[in-house]
């Protein structure tokens, strides 16, 4: 009896931190709303206007960032989900002596400081001529993301079990029929999970991004920082910033649609 009620004030403590944290992350986003809603940048807002979404369409520099950052980021996407599909399966299905250095290479650029990553890539793209900006900034975005892909579909295989495909195999069905019909629909979760992570990921960079944009090929973390920095300091900012709060709602349905937002962020629930 005793037991019994230790764990179930245990339970609830546990569910009363896990809320704490929540409102903790949520709270910034909450105020960033209102303040988008203000007529001044203050908190609580001394009125309530639609004059700063007006403003942040009227600025073409935001227009163009964010159309930038979107096109970057699901290209982005594409590209390090399909490299980062074949590194897991050589990782995961094909165990040799160079596997554990291999990993450890593909996994350094999460390690490693973003500054450092966008400084490395600007001096080498400078002495072998390249040129393009939004290319600059692809090769960028998918050495940064790539590590993320990798690991969410690495943890996907790993729980296939291998003898499903084998028995494909032997009932008649080739490698490339028993990827497409077997061994897809069973990862297909962690794709969309890691294929999520990746287009946040890469829309949200900033600090290595700003030694590859130039002038017409700029990043909207980027144009914010920037509009900031030179003294623009009011609500447009926070407008700007909810705007982005619906795409990541959806992005947030689509990772509980298929994987199951509480499993893809580490949270159950406490019963």
């Amino acid at each position: 009896m005793e037991y019994s009620i230790l764990d179930n004030v245990g339970r609830k403590l546990v569910a009363l931190v896990r809320l704490g944290v929540i409102c903790i992350l949520v709270a910034p986003l909450l105020v960033t709303v209102l303040l988008s809603l203000s007529k001044s940048f203050t908190f609580p807002p001394s009125g309530f206007t639609f004059g700063w979404y007006l403003n942040f369409l009227d600025r073409p520099e935001f227009i163009r960032g964010l159309t930038t950052s979107i096109v970057l980021a699901a290209s982005t996407v594409i590209v390090s989900t399909a490299i980062g599909s074949g590194l897991a399966f050589v990782l995961v299905r094909h165990a040799f002596k160079g596997t554990g250095l291999l990993k450890g290479l593909v996994l350094s650029p999460v390690s490693l400081p973003r500054i450092a990553c966008g400084v490395s890539l600007f001096l080498l793209f400078v002495n072998i001529g390249v040129t393009g900006a939004f290319l600059e900034l692809l090769a960028l975005h998918v050495i940064i993301t790539c590590p993320y892909v990798v690991s969410v579909l690495s943890a996907s295989l790993a729980g296939v079990d291998e003898s499903l495909e084998q028995a494909s195999m032997n009932l008649g069905a080739n490698r490339y029929q028993t990827f497409l019909r077997v061994t897809l629909p069973l990862i297909r979760p962690g794709l969309v999970a890691a294929a999520i992570f990746a287009f946040v990921v890469s829309f949200d960079e900033v600090t290595a991004s700003t030694f590859l944009v130039d002038a017409h090929t700029t990043t909207y973390p980027v144009v914010l920082f920037s509009y900031m920095e030179r003294g623009g300091l009011d609500p447009t900012v926070a407008a700007g910033t909810s705007i982005l709060l619906a795409p990541l709602l959806v992005l947030m349905f689509i990772l509980d649609r298929y994987v199951g937002l509480g499993r893809a962020l580490g949270i159950w629930r406490v019963s």
